[in-house]
């Protein structure tokens, strides 16, 4: 069984860039808002997620707050925090920082 990848970002170029580079060795799965990827974790429990942080409506920084306050977790990541959600997630920035 190949593991599940939800990537999320609101512009669909970079969705299918990233679709294409990850689904020879991933089930791929998108979102295009924070919103849509609380529901996709919910329902799939999908391995790991990408995020880009700036979004409309709820943030790549907001989504695993999220998560993290439904009860939904399990031991994950979120950058640097072991702490904030239910699956390891990466948050998509153009700079490397801490993220929370």
């Amino acid at each position: 069984m190949r593991n599940r990848l939800l990537l999320v970002d609101d512009h669909p170029d970079i969705l299918a860039i990233l679709r294409e580079h990850f689904e020879d060795c991933y089930d791929v799965a998108t979102a295009s808002s924070g919103a849509d990827a609380i529901e996709i974790v919910v329902r799939n429990r999908p391995d790991v997620v990408f995020l880009d942080i700036a979004m409309p409506g709820l943030t790549g920084v907001e989504v695993p707050q999220v998560l993290q306050r439904s009860g939904a977790k399990r031991s994950g990541h979120y950058g640097y925090c072991e702490r904030c959600s239910s699956v390891p997630i990466a948050g998509i920035r153009d700079r490397p920082e801490r993220l929370c």
